[in-house]
C-alpha cells in the first residue's frame, strides 16, 4: 500500500512538471507569434535586418499619383535637390511601447512640399502610401499638407536609407519604409493595419 502511494505521488509530480513545461512553451510560442505579426514587424528591422545602405537606395523611385495635377516619378537624386528639412524624432512601435526602436536625426523633404509640387485636385481627402513588399499606410490630406514634421527621409543620423515616411509623435506603423508610391485619393483609404482596427490617426497620446 505504501509503495502504491509513493508511485502515485511520483506520477503526480511528473505530470505537474510536464504541464508547467507545456504551458511555458505555449506562452513562449504565442509571444513569438505576436511579435512576428505586430504592425511594426512589417517595416522595421525586426524582419528586414535594418536600413539598407546599398546602391539600391541610389536608384530609388517614388511614384506620385492619384488625384494630382502633375503625376511624377521622383528619383532619390531629385529628392535630394528639393528643399531639405531635418527632424529629430523617436520611433516607437506598438509592440514595444516603452522603448524607442530608433532615435536620431532624420533628413529629407517635407511631404507637404512634394504634394504641393504635384498639385492636389478637387475631391481629394486622403493620401495612401505603398511600400515595396505590399505594406501600406495612410494620412488624411489635411494632416499631410499642414504637418511640417512629416517628411520623406533619405538619411538617418547622416547615413543613407531607403526613402521612408517620418511621422513624429505617431506609432511606428505610420513610418512606412521602402516607399515606392504615394497616391492621393477621394475615399477613406485605410492602410494594412489601419484596416484591421489600429487607430487611423496613430498619435501616441494626444495630438500635439
Amino acid at each position: 500500500m505504501e509503495r502504491k502511494l509513493i508511485v502515485a505521488a511520483v506520477s503526480l509530480v511528473v505530470l505537474a512538471v510536464f504541464t508547467v513545461a507545456k504551458v511555458g512553451l505555449e506562452m513562449e510560442t504565442s509571444q513569438v507569434s505576436e511579435e512576428k505579426n505586430s504592425p511594426d514587424s512589417s517595416y522595421e528591422e525586426i524582419l528586414t535586418g535594418g536600413e539598407n545602405t546599398s546602391r539600391e537606395a541610389d536608384e530609388w523611385v517614388i511614384e506620385i499619383t492619384g488625384l494630382v495635377e502633375r503625376p511624377m516619378n521622383i528619383t532619390l537624386s531629385q529628392l535630394k535637390e528639393m528643399p531639405q528639412t531635418a527632424v529629430f524624432s523617436e520611433l516607437y512601435c506598438v509592440a514595444y511601447p516603452g522603448k524607442a526602436r530608433k532615435q536620431g536625426l532624420w533628413k529629407g523633404v517635407k511631404l507637404s512640399y512634394i504634394l504641393e509640387q504635384a498639385g492636389i485636385r478637387d475631391g481629394a481627402i486622403k493620401v495612401a502610401f505603398y511600400a515595396k513588399g505590399g505594406f501600406t499606410t495612410d494620412l488624411t490630406l489635411e494632416e499631410a499638407l499642414t504637418n511640417d514634421e512629416l517628411i520623406i527621409a533619405y538619411e538617418f543620423n547622416n547615413k543613407p536609407i531607403e526613402p521612408r515616411l517620418v511621422a513624429p509623435d505617431m506609432w511606428g506603423y505610420k513610418w512606412i519604409k521602402y516607399s515606392i508610391k504615394i497616391e492621393v485619393v477621394d475615399y477613406n483609404f485605410l492602410g494594412t493595419y489601419e484596416s484591421e482596427g489600429y487607430p487611423d490617426d496613430a498619435y501616441i497620446g494626444e495630438k500635439p
